[in-house]
């Protein structure tokens, strides 16, 4: 059997490549065989073992929840996960843009030849925004301008688009709006609809962006299912045929507080990891670092950047935790990436009994954990299977939590120590119970160093503990 990856000749049995360590067969999940990488059926009893996700085209896991590439999710008939039908069926979408003082501007400028052109200046702004982006501009009616985002990736890299297309948009309407307010009293009034388009929804849109009032911006109901989970909207009550959304106001005390993604890397990389690694050696007691912006911004690349500095000299026991989107329904997800991660398990691990011992041993020699219960208790947590919702880690969570304590207790009793935590806003909720209970114990003390990183703004005081904790509160304000 040839290895896909590396080319390497291997036996017909070979479960990894022995050269490059790449997977080579696959378990099936219904009858335990073996089959090649890529087949589609199992050979055995002819179960799917792949799935294509309805949205992106992406090849998924037959078992998987939500589509690896652009996290659409799929439902379940009679215990199968098959994909959703969904009337997304693109991987565009687009922004419009609607001037809803155009009748203003005509009637409070006298000259109706510069009033004209003030109009005419907002299509320009649009034309040359879109230019930038690469994407073609298209006129619905006099007020409303469109922009289709159709050469992304995925359909969340579009949508991603839209909303970067809506900011630069902004930015430039505001400088001529200040120029035409000094000038002339008037100013551009927009509100915005992001969702998919075609020719034939023109009315759909101007109906939808009606909904808004000014600088908001309206979601249609695909944008709002692929990104439900990881921002906080509202339903717009309407009279239309379909639903539409909104990002919750944070203006009203009876709703979470949720913006739209802000650069936060204001500095650049270089001062921020200067002044992150004087923090870390000047700081007598433990803090918490957390760097809020959208995907790809290179958050995770600082505290990278960070953690080679200490491991020069290996003076601090840094462990990583990911909490990727696909895993949030996942129990003990984010324990399981940070002891992979602890004790160089790959991610896709088939050699269950070298594990182990590589494991125990660590445990033994390195922490001085030698109850035999307590080993296997941490094992279970690296070998978990997140789809068995009878596992017994789930079942006595008071077992678990103090195998996870103990753990701890002993990495900080060995020295300084940091906690990375990649994109928290997605942690399992076991996980974050765990957190919590470690903080609520002391068991997290405070010259413990903890690094988060996540898409989105958040209050990070949520993630930890009862705000009211005093505890909480006496290590945040080290922030």
């Amino acid at each position: 059997m040839k290895c896909p990856k590396c080319k390497k000749e291997n036996d017909n049995n070979a479960l990894v490549c022995s050269e490059c360590g790449f997977k080579l067969q696959l378990k099936c999940p219904y009858c335990g065989s073996y089959n090649y990488i890529g087949a589609k059926t199992c050979s055995s009893c002819n179960q799917q073992l792949l799935k294509t996700c309805p949205a992106c085209k992406a090849v998924n896991f037959s078992q998987a929840k939500v589509c690896r590439k652009c996290s659409t999710p799929f439902s379940t008939e009679n215990g199968k996960n098959i994909p959703v039908a969904t009337p997304l069926l693109t991987k565009s979408a687009c922004v419009a843009i609607e001037l809803i003082n155009i009748s203003s501007i005509k009637n409070n400028i006298k000259s109706q030849e510069i009033a004209q052109k003030v109009i005419a200046k907002f299509y320009q702004i649009f034309a040359k925004t879109a230019k930038k982006s690469n994407v073609k501009a298209l006129k619905i009616n006099e007020n409303t301008l469109v922009a289709s985002f159709d050469n992304s990736s995925s359909f969340l890299d579009s949508v991603n688009d839209a909303v970067e297309f809506t900011e630069q948009l902004d930015t430039s309407l505001d400088e001529v709006s200040q120029l035409l307010e000094s000038k002339l009293k008037v100013s551009y009034k927009v509100r915005y609809f992001i969702g998919t388009f075609k020719p034939q929804q023109k009315l759909e849109i101007t109906s939808a962006i009606a909904l808004g009032v000014v600088d908001d911006i309206i979601f249609s109901e695909d944008v709002y299912v692929h990104l439900k989970d990881r921002m906080l909207f509202k339903e717009i009550e309407n009279n239309l045929n379909g639903k539409y959304y909104k990002f919750l106001d944070q203006n009203d005390p009876e709703t979470i507080v949720s913006e739209l993604p802000k650069e936060p890397l204001i500095k650049n990389r270089t001062e921020i990891v200067g002044e992150l690694v004087n923090k870390v050696e000047m700081a007598k007691e433990g803090f918490v670092v957390c760097l809020n912006g959208i995907t790809g911004i290179g958050k995770s690349n600082i505290f990278n950047a960070l953690k080679m500095t200490f491991d020069e000299d290996n003076s601090r026991i840094w462990l990583t935790g990911q909490c990727p989107f696909v895993s949030k329904n996942s129990p003990l997800a984010f324990f399981k990436s940070l002891l992979q991660n602890l004790f160089d398990i790959p991610v896709f691990n088939i050699d269950i009994e070298n594990t182990k011992n590589k494991v125990t041993g660590f445990l033994n020699d390195k922490l001085s954990i030698t109850d035999i219960n307590m080993v296997n208790h941490i094992l279970s947590v690296i070998l978990i299977n997140e789809s068995d919702i009878n596992n017994p880690l789930y079942q006595n969570k008071q077992n678990t939590y103090v195998a996870i304590a103990t753990l701890f207790k002993s990495l900080l009793s060995k020295g300084s120590t940091v906690l990375q935590i990649e994109d928290i806003e997605n942690i399992d909720n076991f996980s974050l119970e765990i957190l919590r209970n470690l903080f609520d114990d002391g068991i997290l003390k405070c010259d413990l160093k903890i690094f988060v990183t996540s898409n989105m703004d958040i209050d990070i005081i949520q993630f930890f503990a009862n705000p009211q904790s005093p505890r909480l509160k006496e290590f945040l304000s080290k922030v």
